[in-house]
């Protein structure tokens, strides 16, 4: 594989412009599956955006101000990985041009060559999605295996990649990712080719998989009525059921767990006459929450710490009343 440079600086409104070019390594985990941060469909949407929008965070801010700390702390504490090197930008396959990729940084390895560095930071409460289940050893979660192997493609089909993780500010650890010839054929030149032909250039949006992505797809629009056909209103009566028997169900367990509370006071268990454990009372952290009104009050300015996510929709149905005439 060979590769072309569209544009050497990331993160600018160029670069934005000329991923709608391709799809992105970062992005190829959503159109595979792989994450539950976007889907095919919101891909594609944005593929086909006429408007390029920046949706970056804080928290990607930092991520890219952390990158440059954690690739010099790479290059101090590994000197046995070879030189870090900055990234090239914005990278396109000659061969494949629907494949893109920005690397973080880039190792000249002495035994690899020049092979991706991904560089990511990550919170403790996040650190167990690298953890093998099993085995207990660090592995780079799915959704960033992808955007390295694509990298890896990209950049001359390299035979490794590497990611540097920084567990909660404080843990270094650098971990390879090997070729995977598997994966080249049946998602890089498969899957991903699929959905860019059959899907962007065509114009043919994929099916949803997300809640979310109803909404995408189908924007509300006031006023408008459709007939039920039969199907549907067996469906509408059964959602119906089934929300009443989940207010029931939750009503329970409220009643249920107040009468457990009150019965254990301070107790951490309840054990039967044999002394078996039956009950923990476990205490669950309380989350903190950005309190709205009260920062909408003291920072009326501030359109950077309150962001508002993009309207869903959800059914609601319409429960017919017996009329009650009156007696006579």
């Amino acid at each position: 594989m060979s590769y072309r440079v569209l544009t050497a600086t990331a993160n600018t409104d160029e670069w934005l412009r000329l991923r709608q070019s391709g799809i992105g390594a970062s992005e190829a985990a959503a159109v595979l599956g792989d994450t539950n941060w976007g889907s095919p469909l919101t891909v594609y949407m944005q593929k086909i955006a006429t408007e390029i929008e920046d949706r970056g965070t804080m928290r990607m801010e930092w991520g890219h101000r952390l990158e440059a700390v954690i690739a010099d702390a790479v290059a101090a504490d590994h000197p046995e990985l070879g030189v870090v090197l900055p990234s090239e930008g914005l990278l396109q396959c000659v061969e494949h041009p629907w494949l893109l990729g920005t690397l973080d940084r880039r190792l000249d390895h002495p035994a690899f060559g020049c092979v991706p560095l991904e560089i990511k930071s990550v919170s403790a409460h996040e650190k167990r999605h690298w953890v093998n289940p099993v085995t207990g050893d660090l592995e780079v979660p799915a959704k960033y295996t992808v955007q390295v192997r694509q990298q890896m493609f990209v950049q001359d089909d390299a035979p490794y990649g590497f990611v540097a993780v920084l567990f909660d500010g404080n843990e270094l650890h650098v971990i390879r990712v090997p070729r995977s010839p598997a994966f080249i054929k049946e998602h890089l030149l498969g899957t991903l080719q699929r959905f860019w032909f059959q899907h962007v250039v065509k114009r043919i949006p994929p099916k949803p998989i997300l809640g979310d992505d109803l909404a995408r797809l189908w924007p509300a629009a006031p006023g408008k009525e459709i007939e039920a056909d039969e199907t549907f209103l067996d469906i509408a009566a059964r959602w119906a059921d089934a929300k009443t028997r989940e207010k029931v169900a939750r009503d329970d367990l409220a009643a249920l767990k107040h009468y457990i509370g009150v019965f254990m006071e301070d107790a951490e268990r309840v054990v039967d006459a044999l002394g078996e454990p039956v009950m923990e009372m476990r205490t669950r952290r309380g989350s903190t929450r950005v309190a709205v009104a009260a920062h909408a009050e003291h920072h009326p300015d501030c359109t950077e710490c309150v962001t508002r996510d993009a309207d869903s929709r959800y059914p609601q149905a319409i429960i017919k009343k017996e009329t009650a005439w009156p007696s006579i």
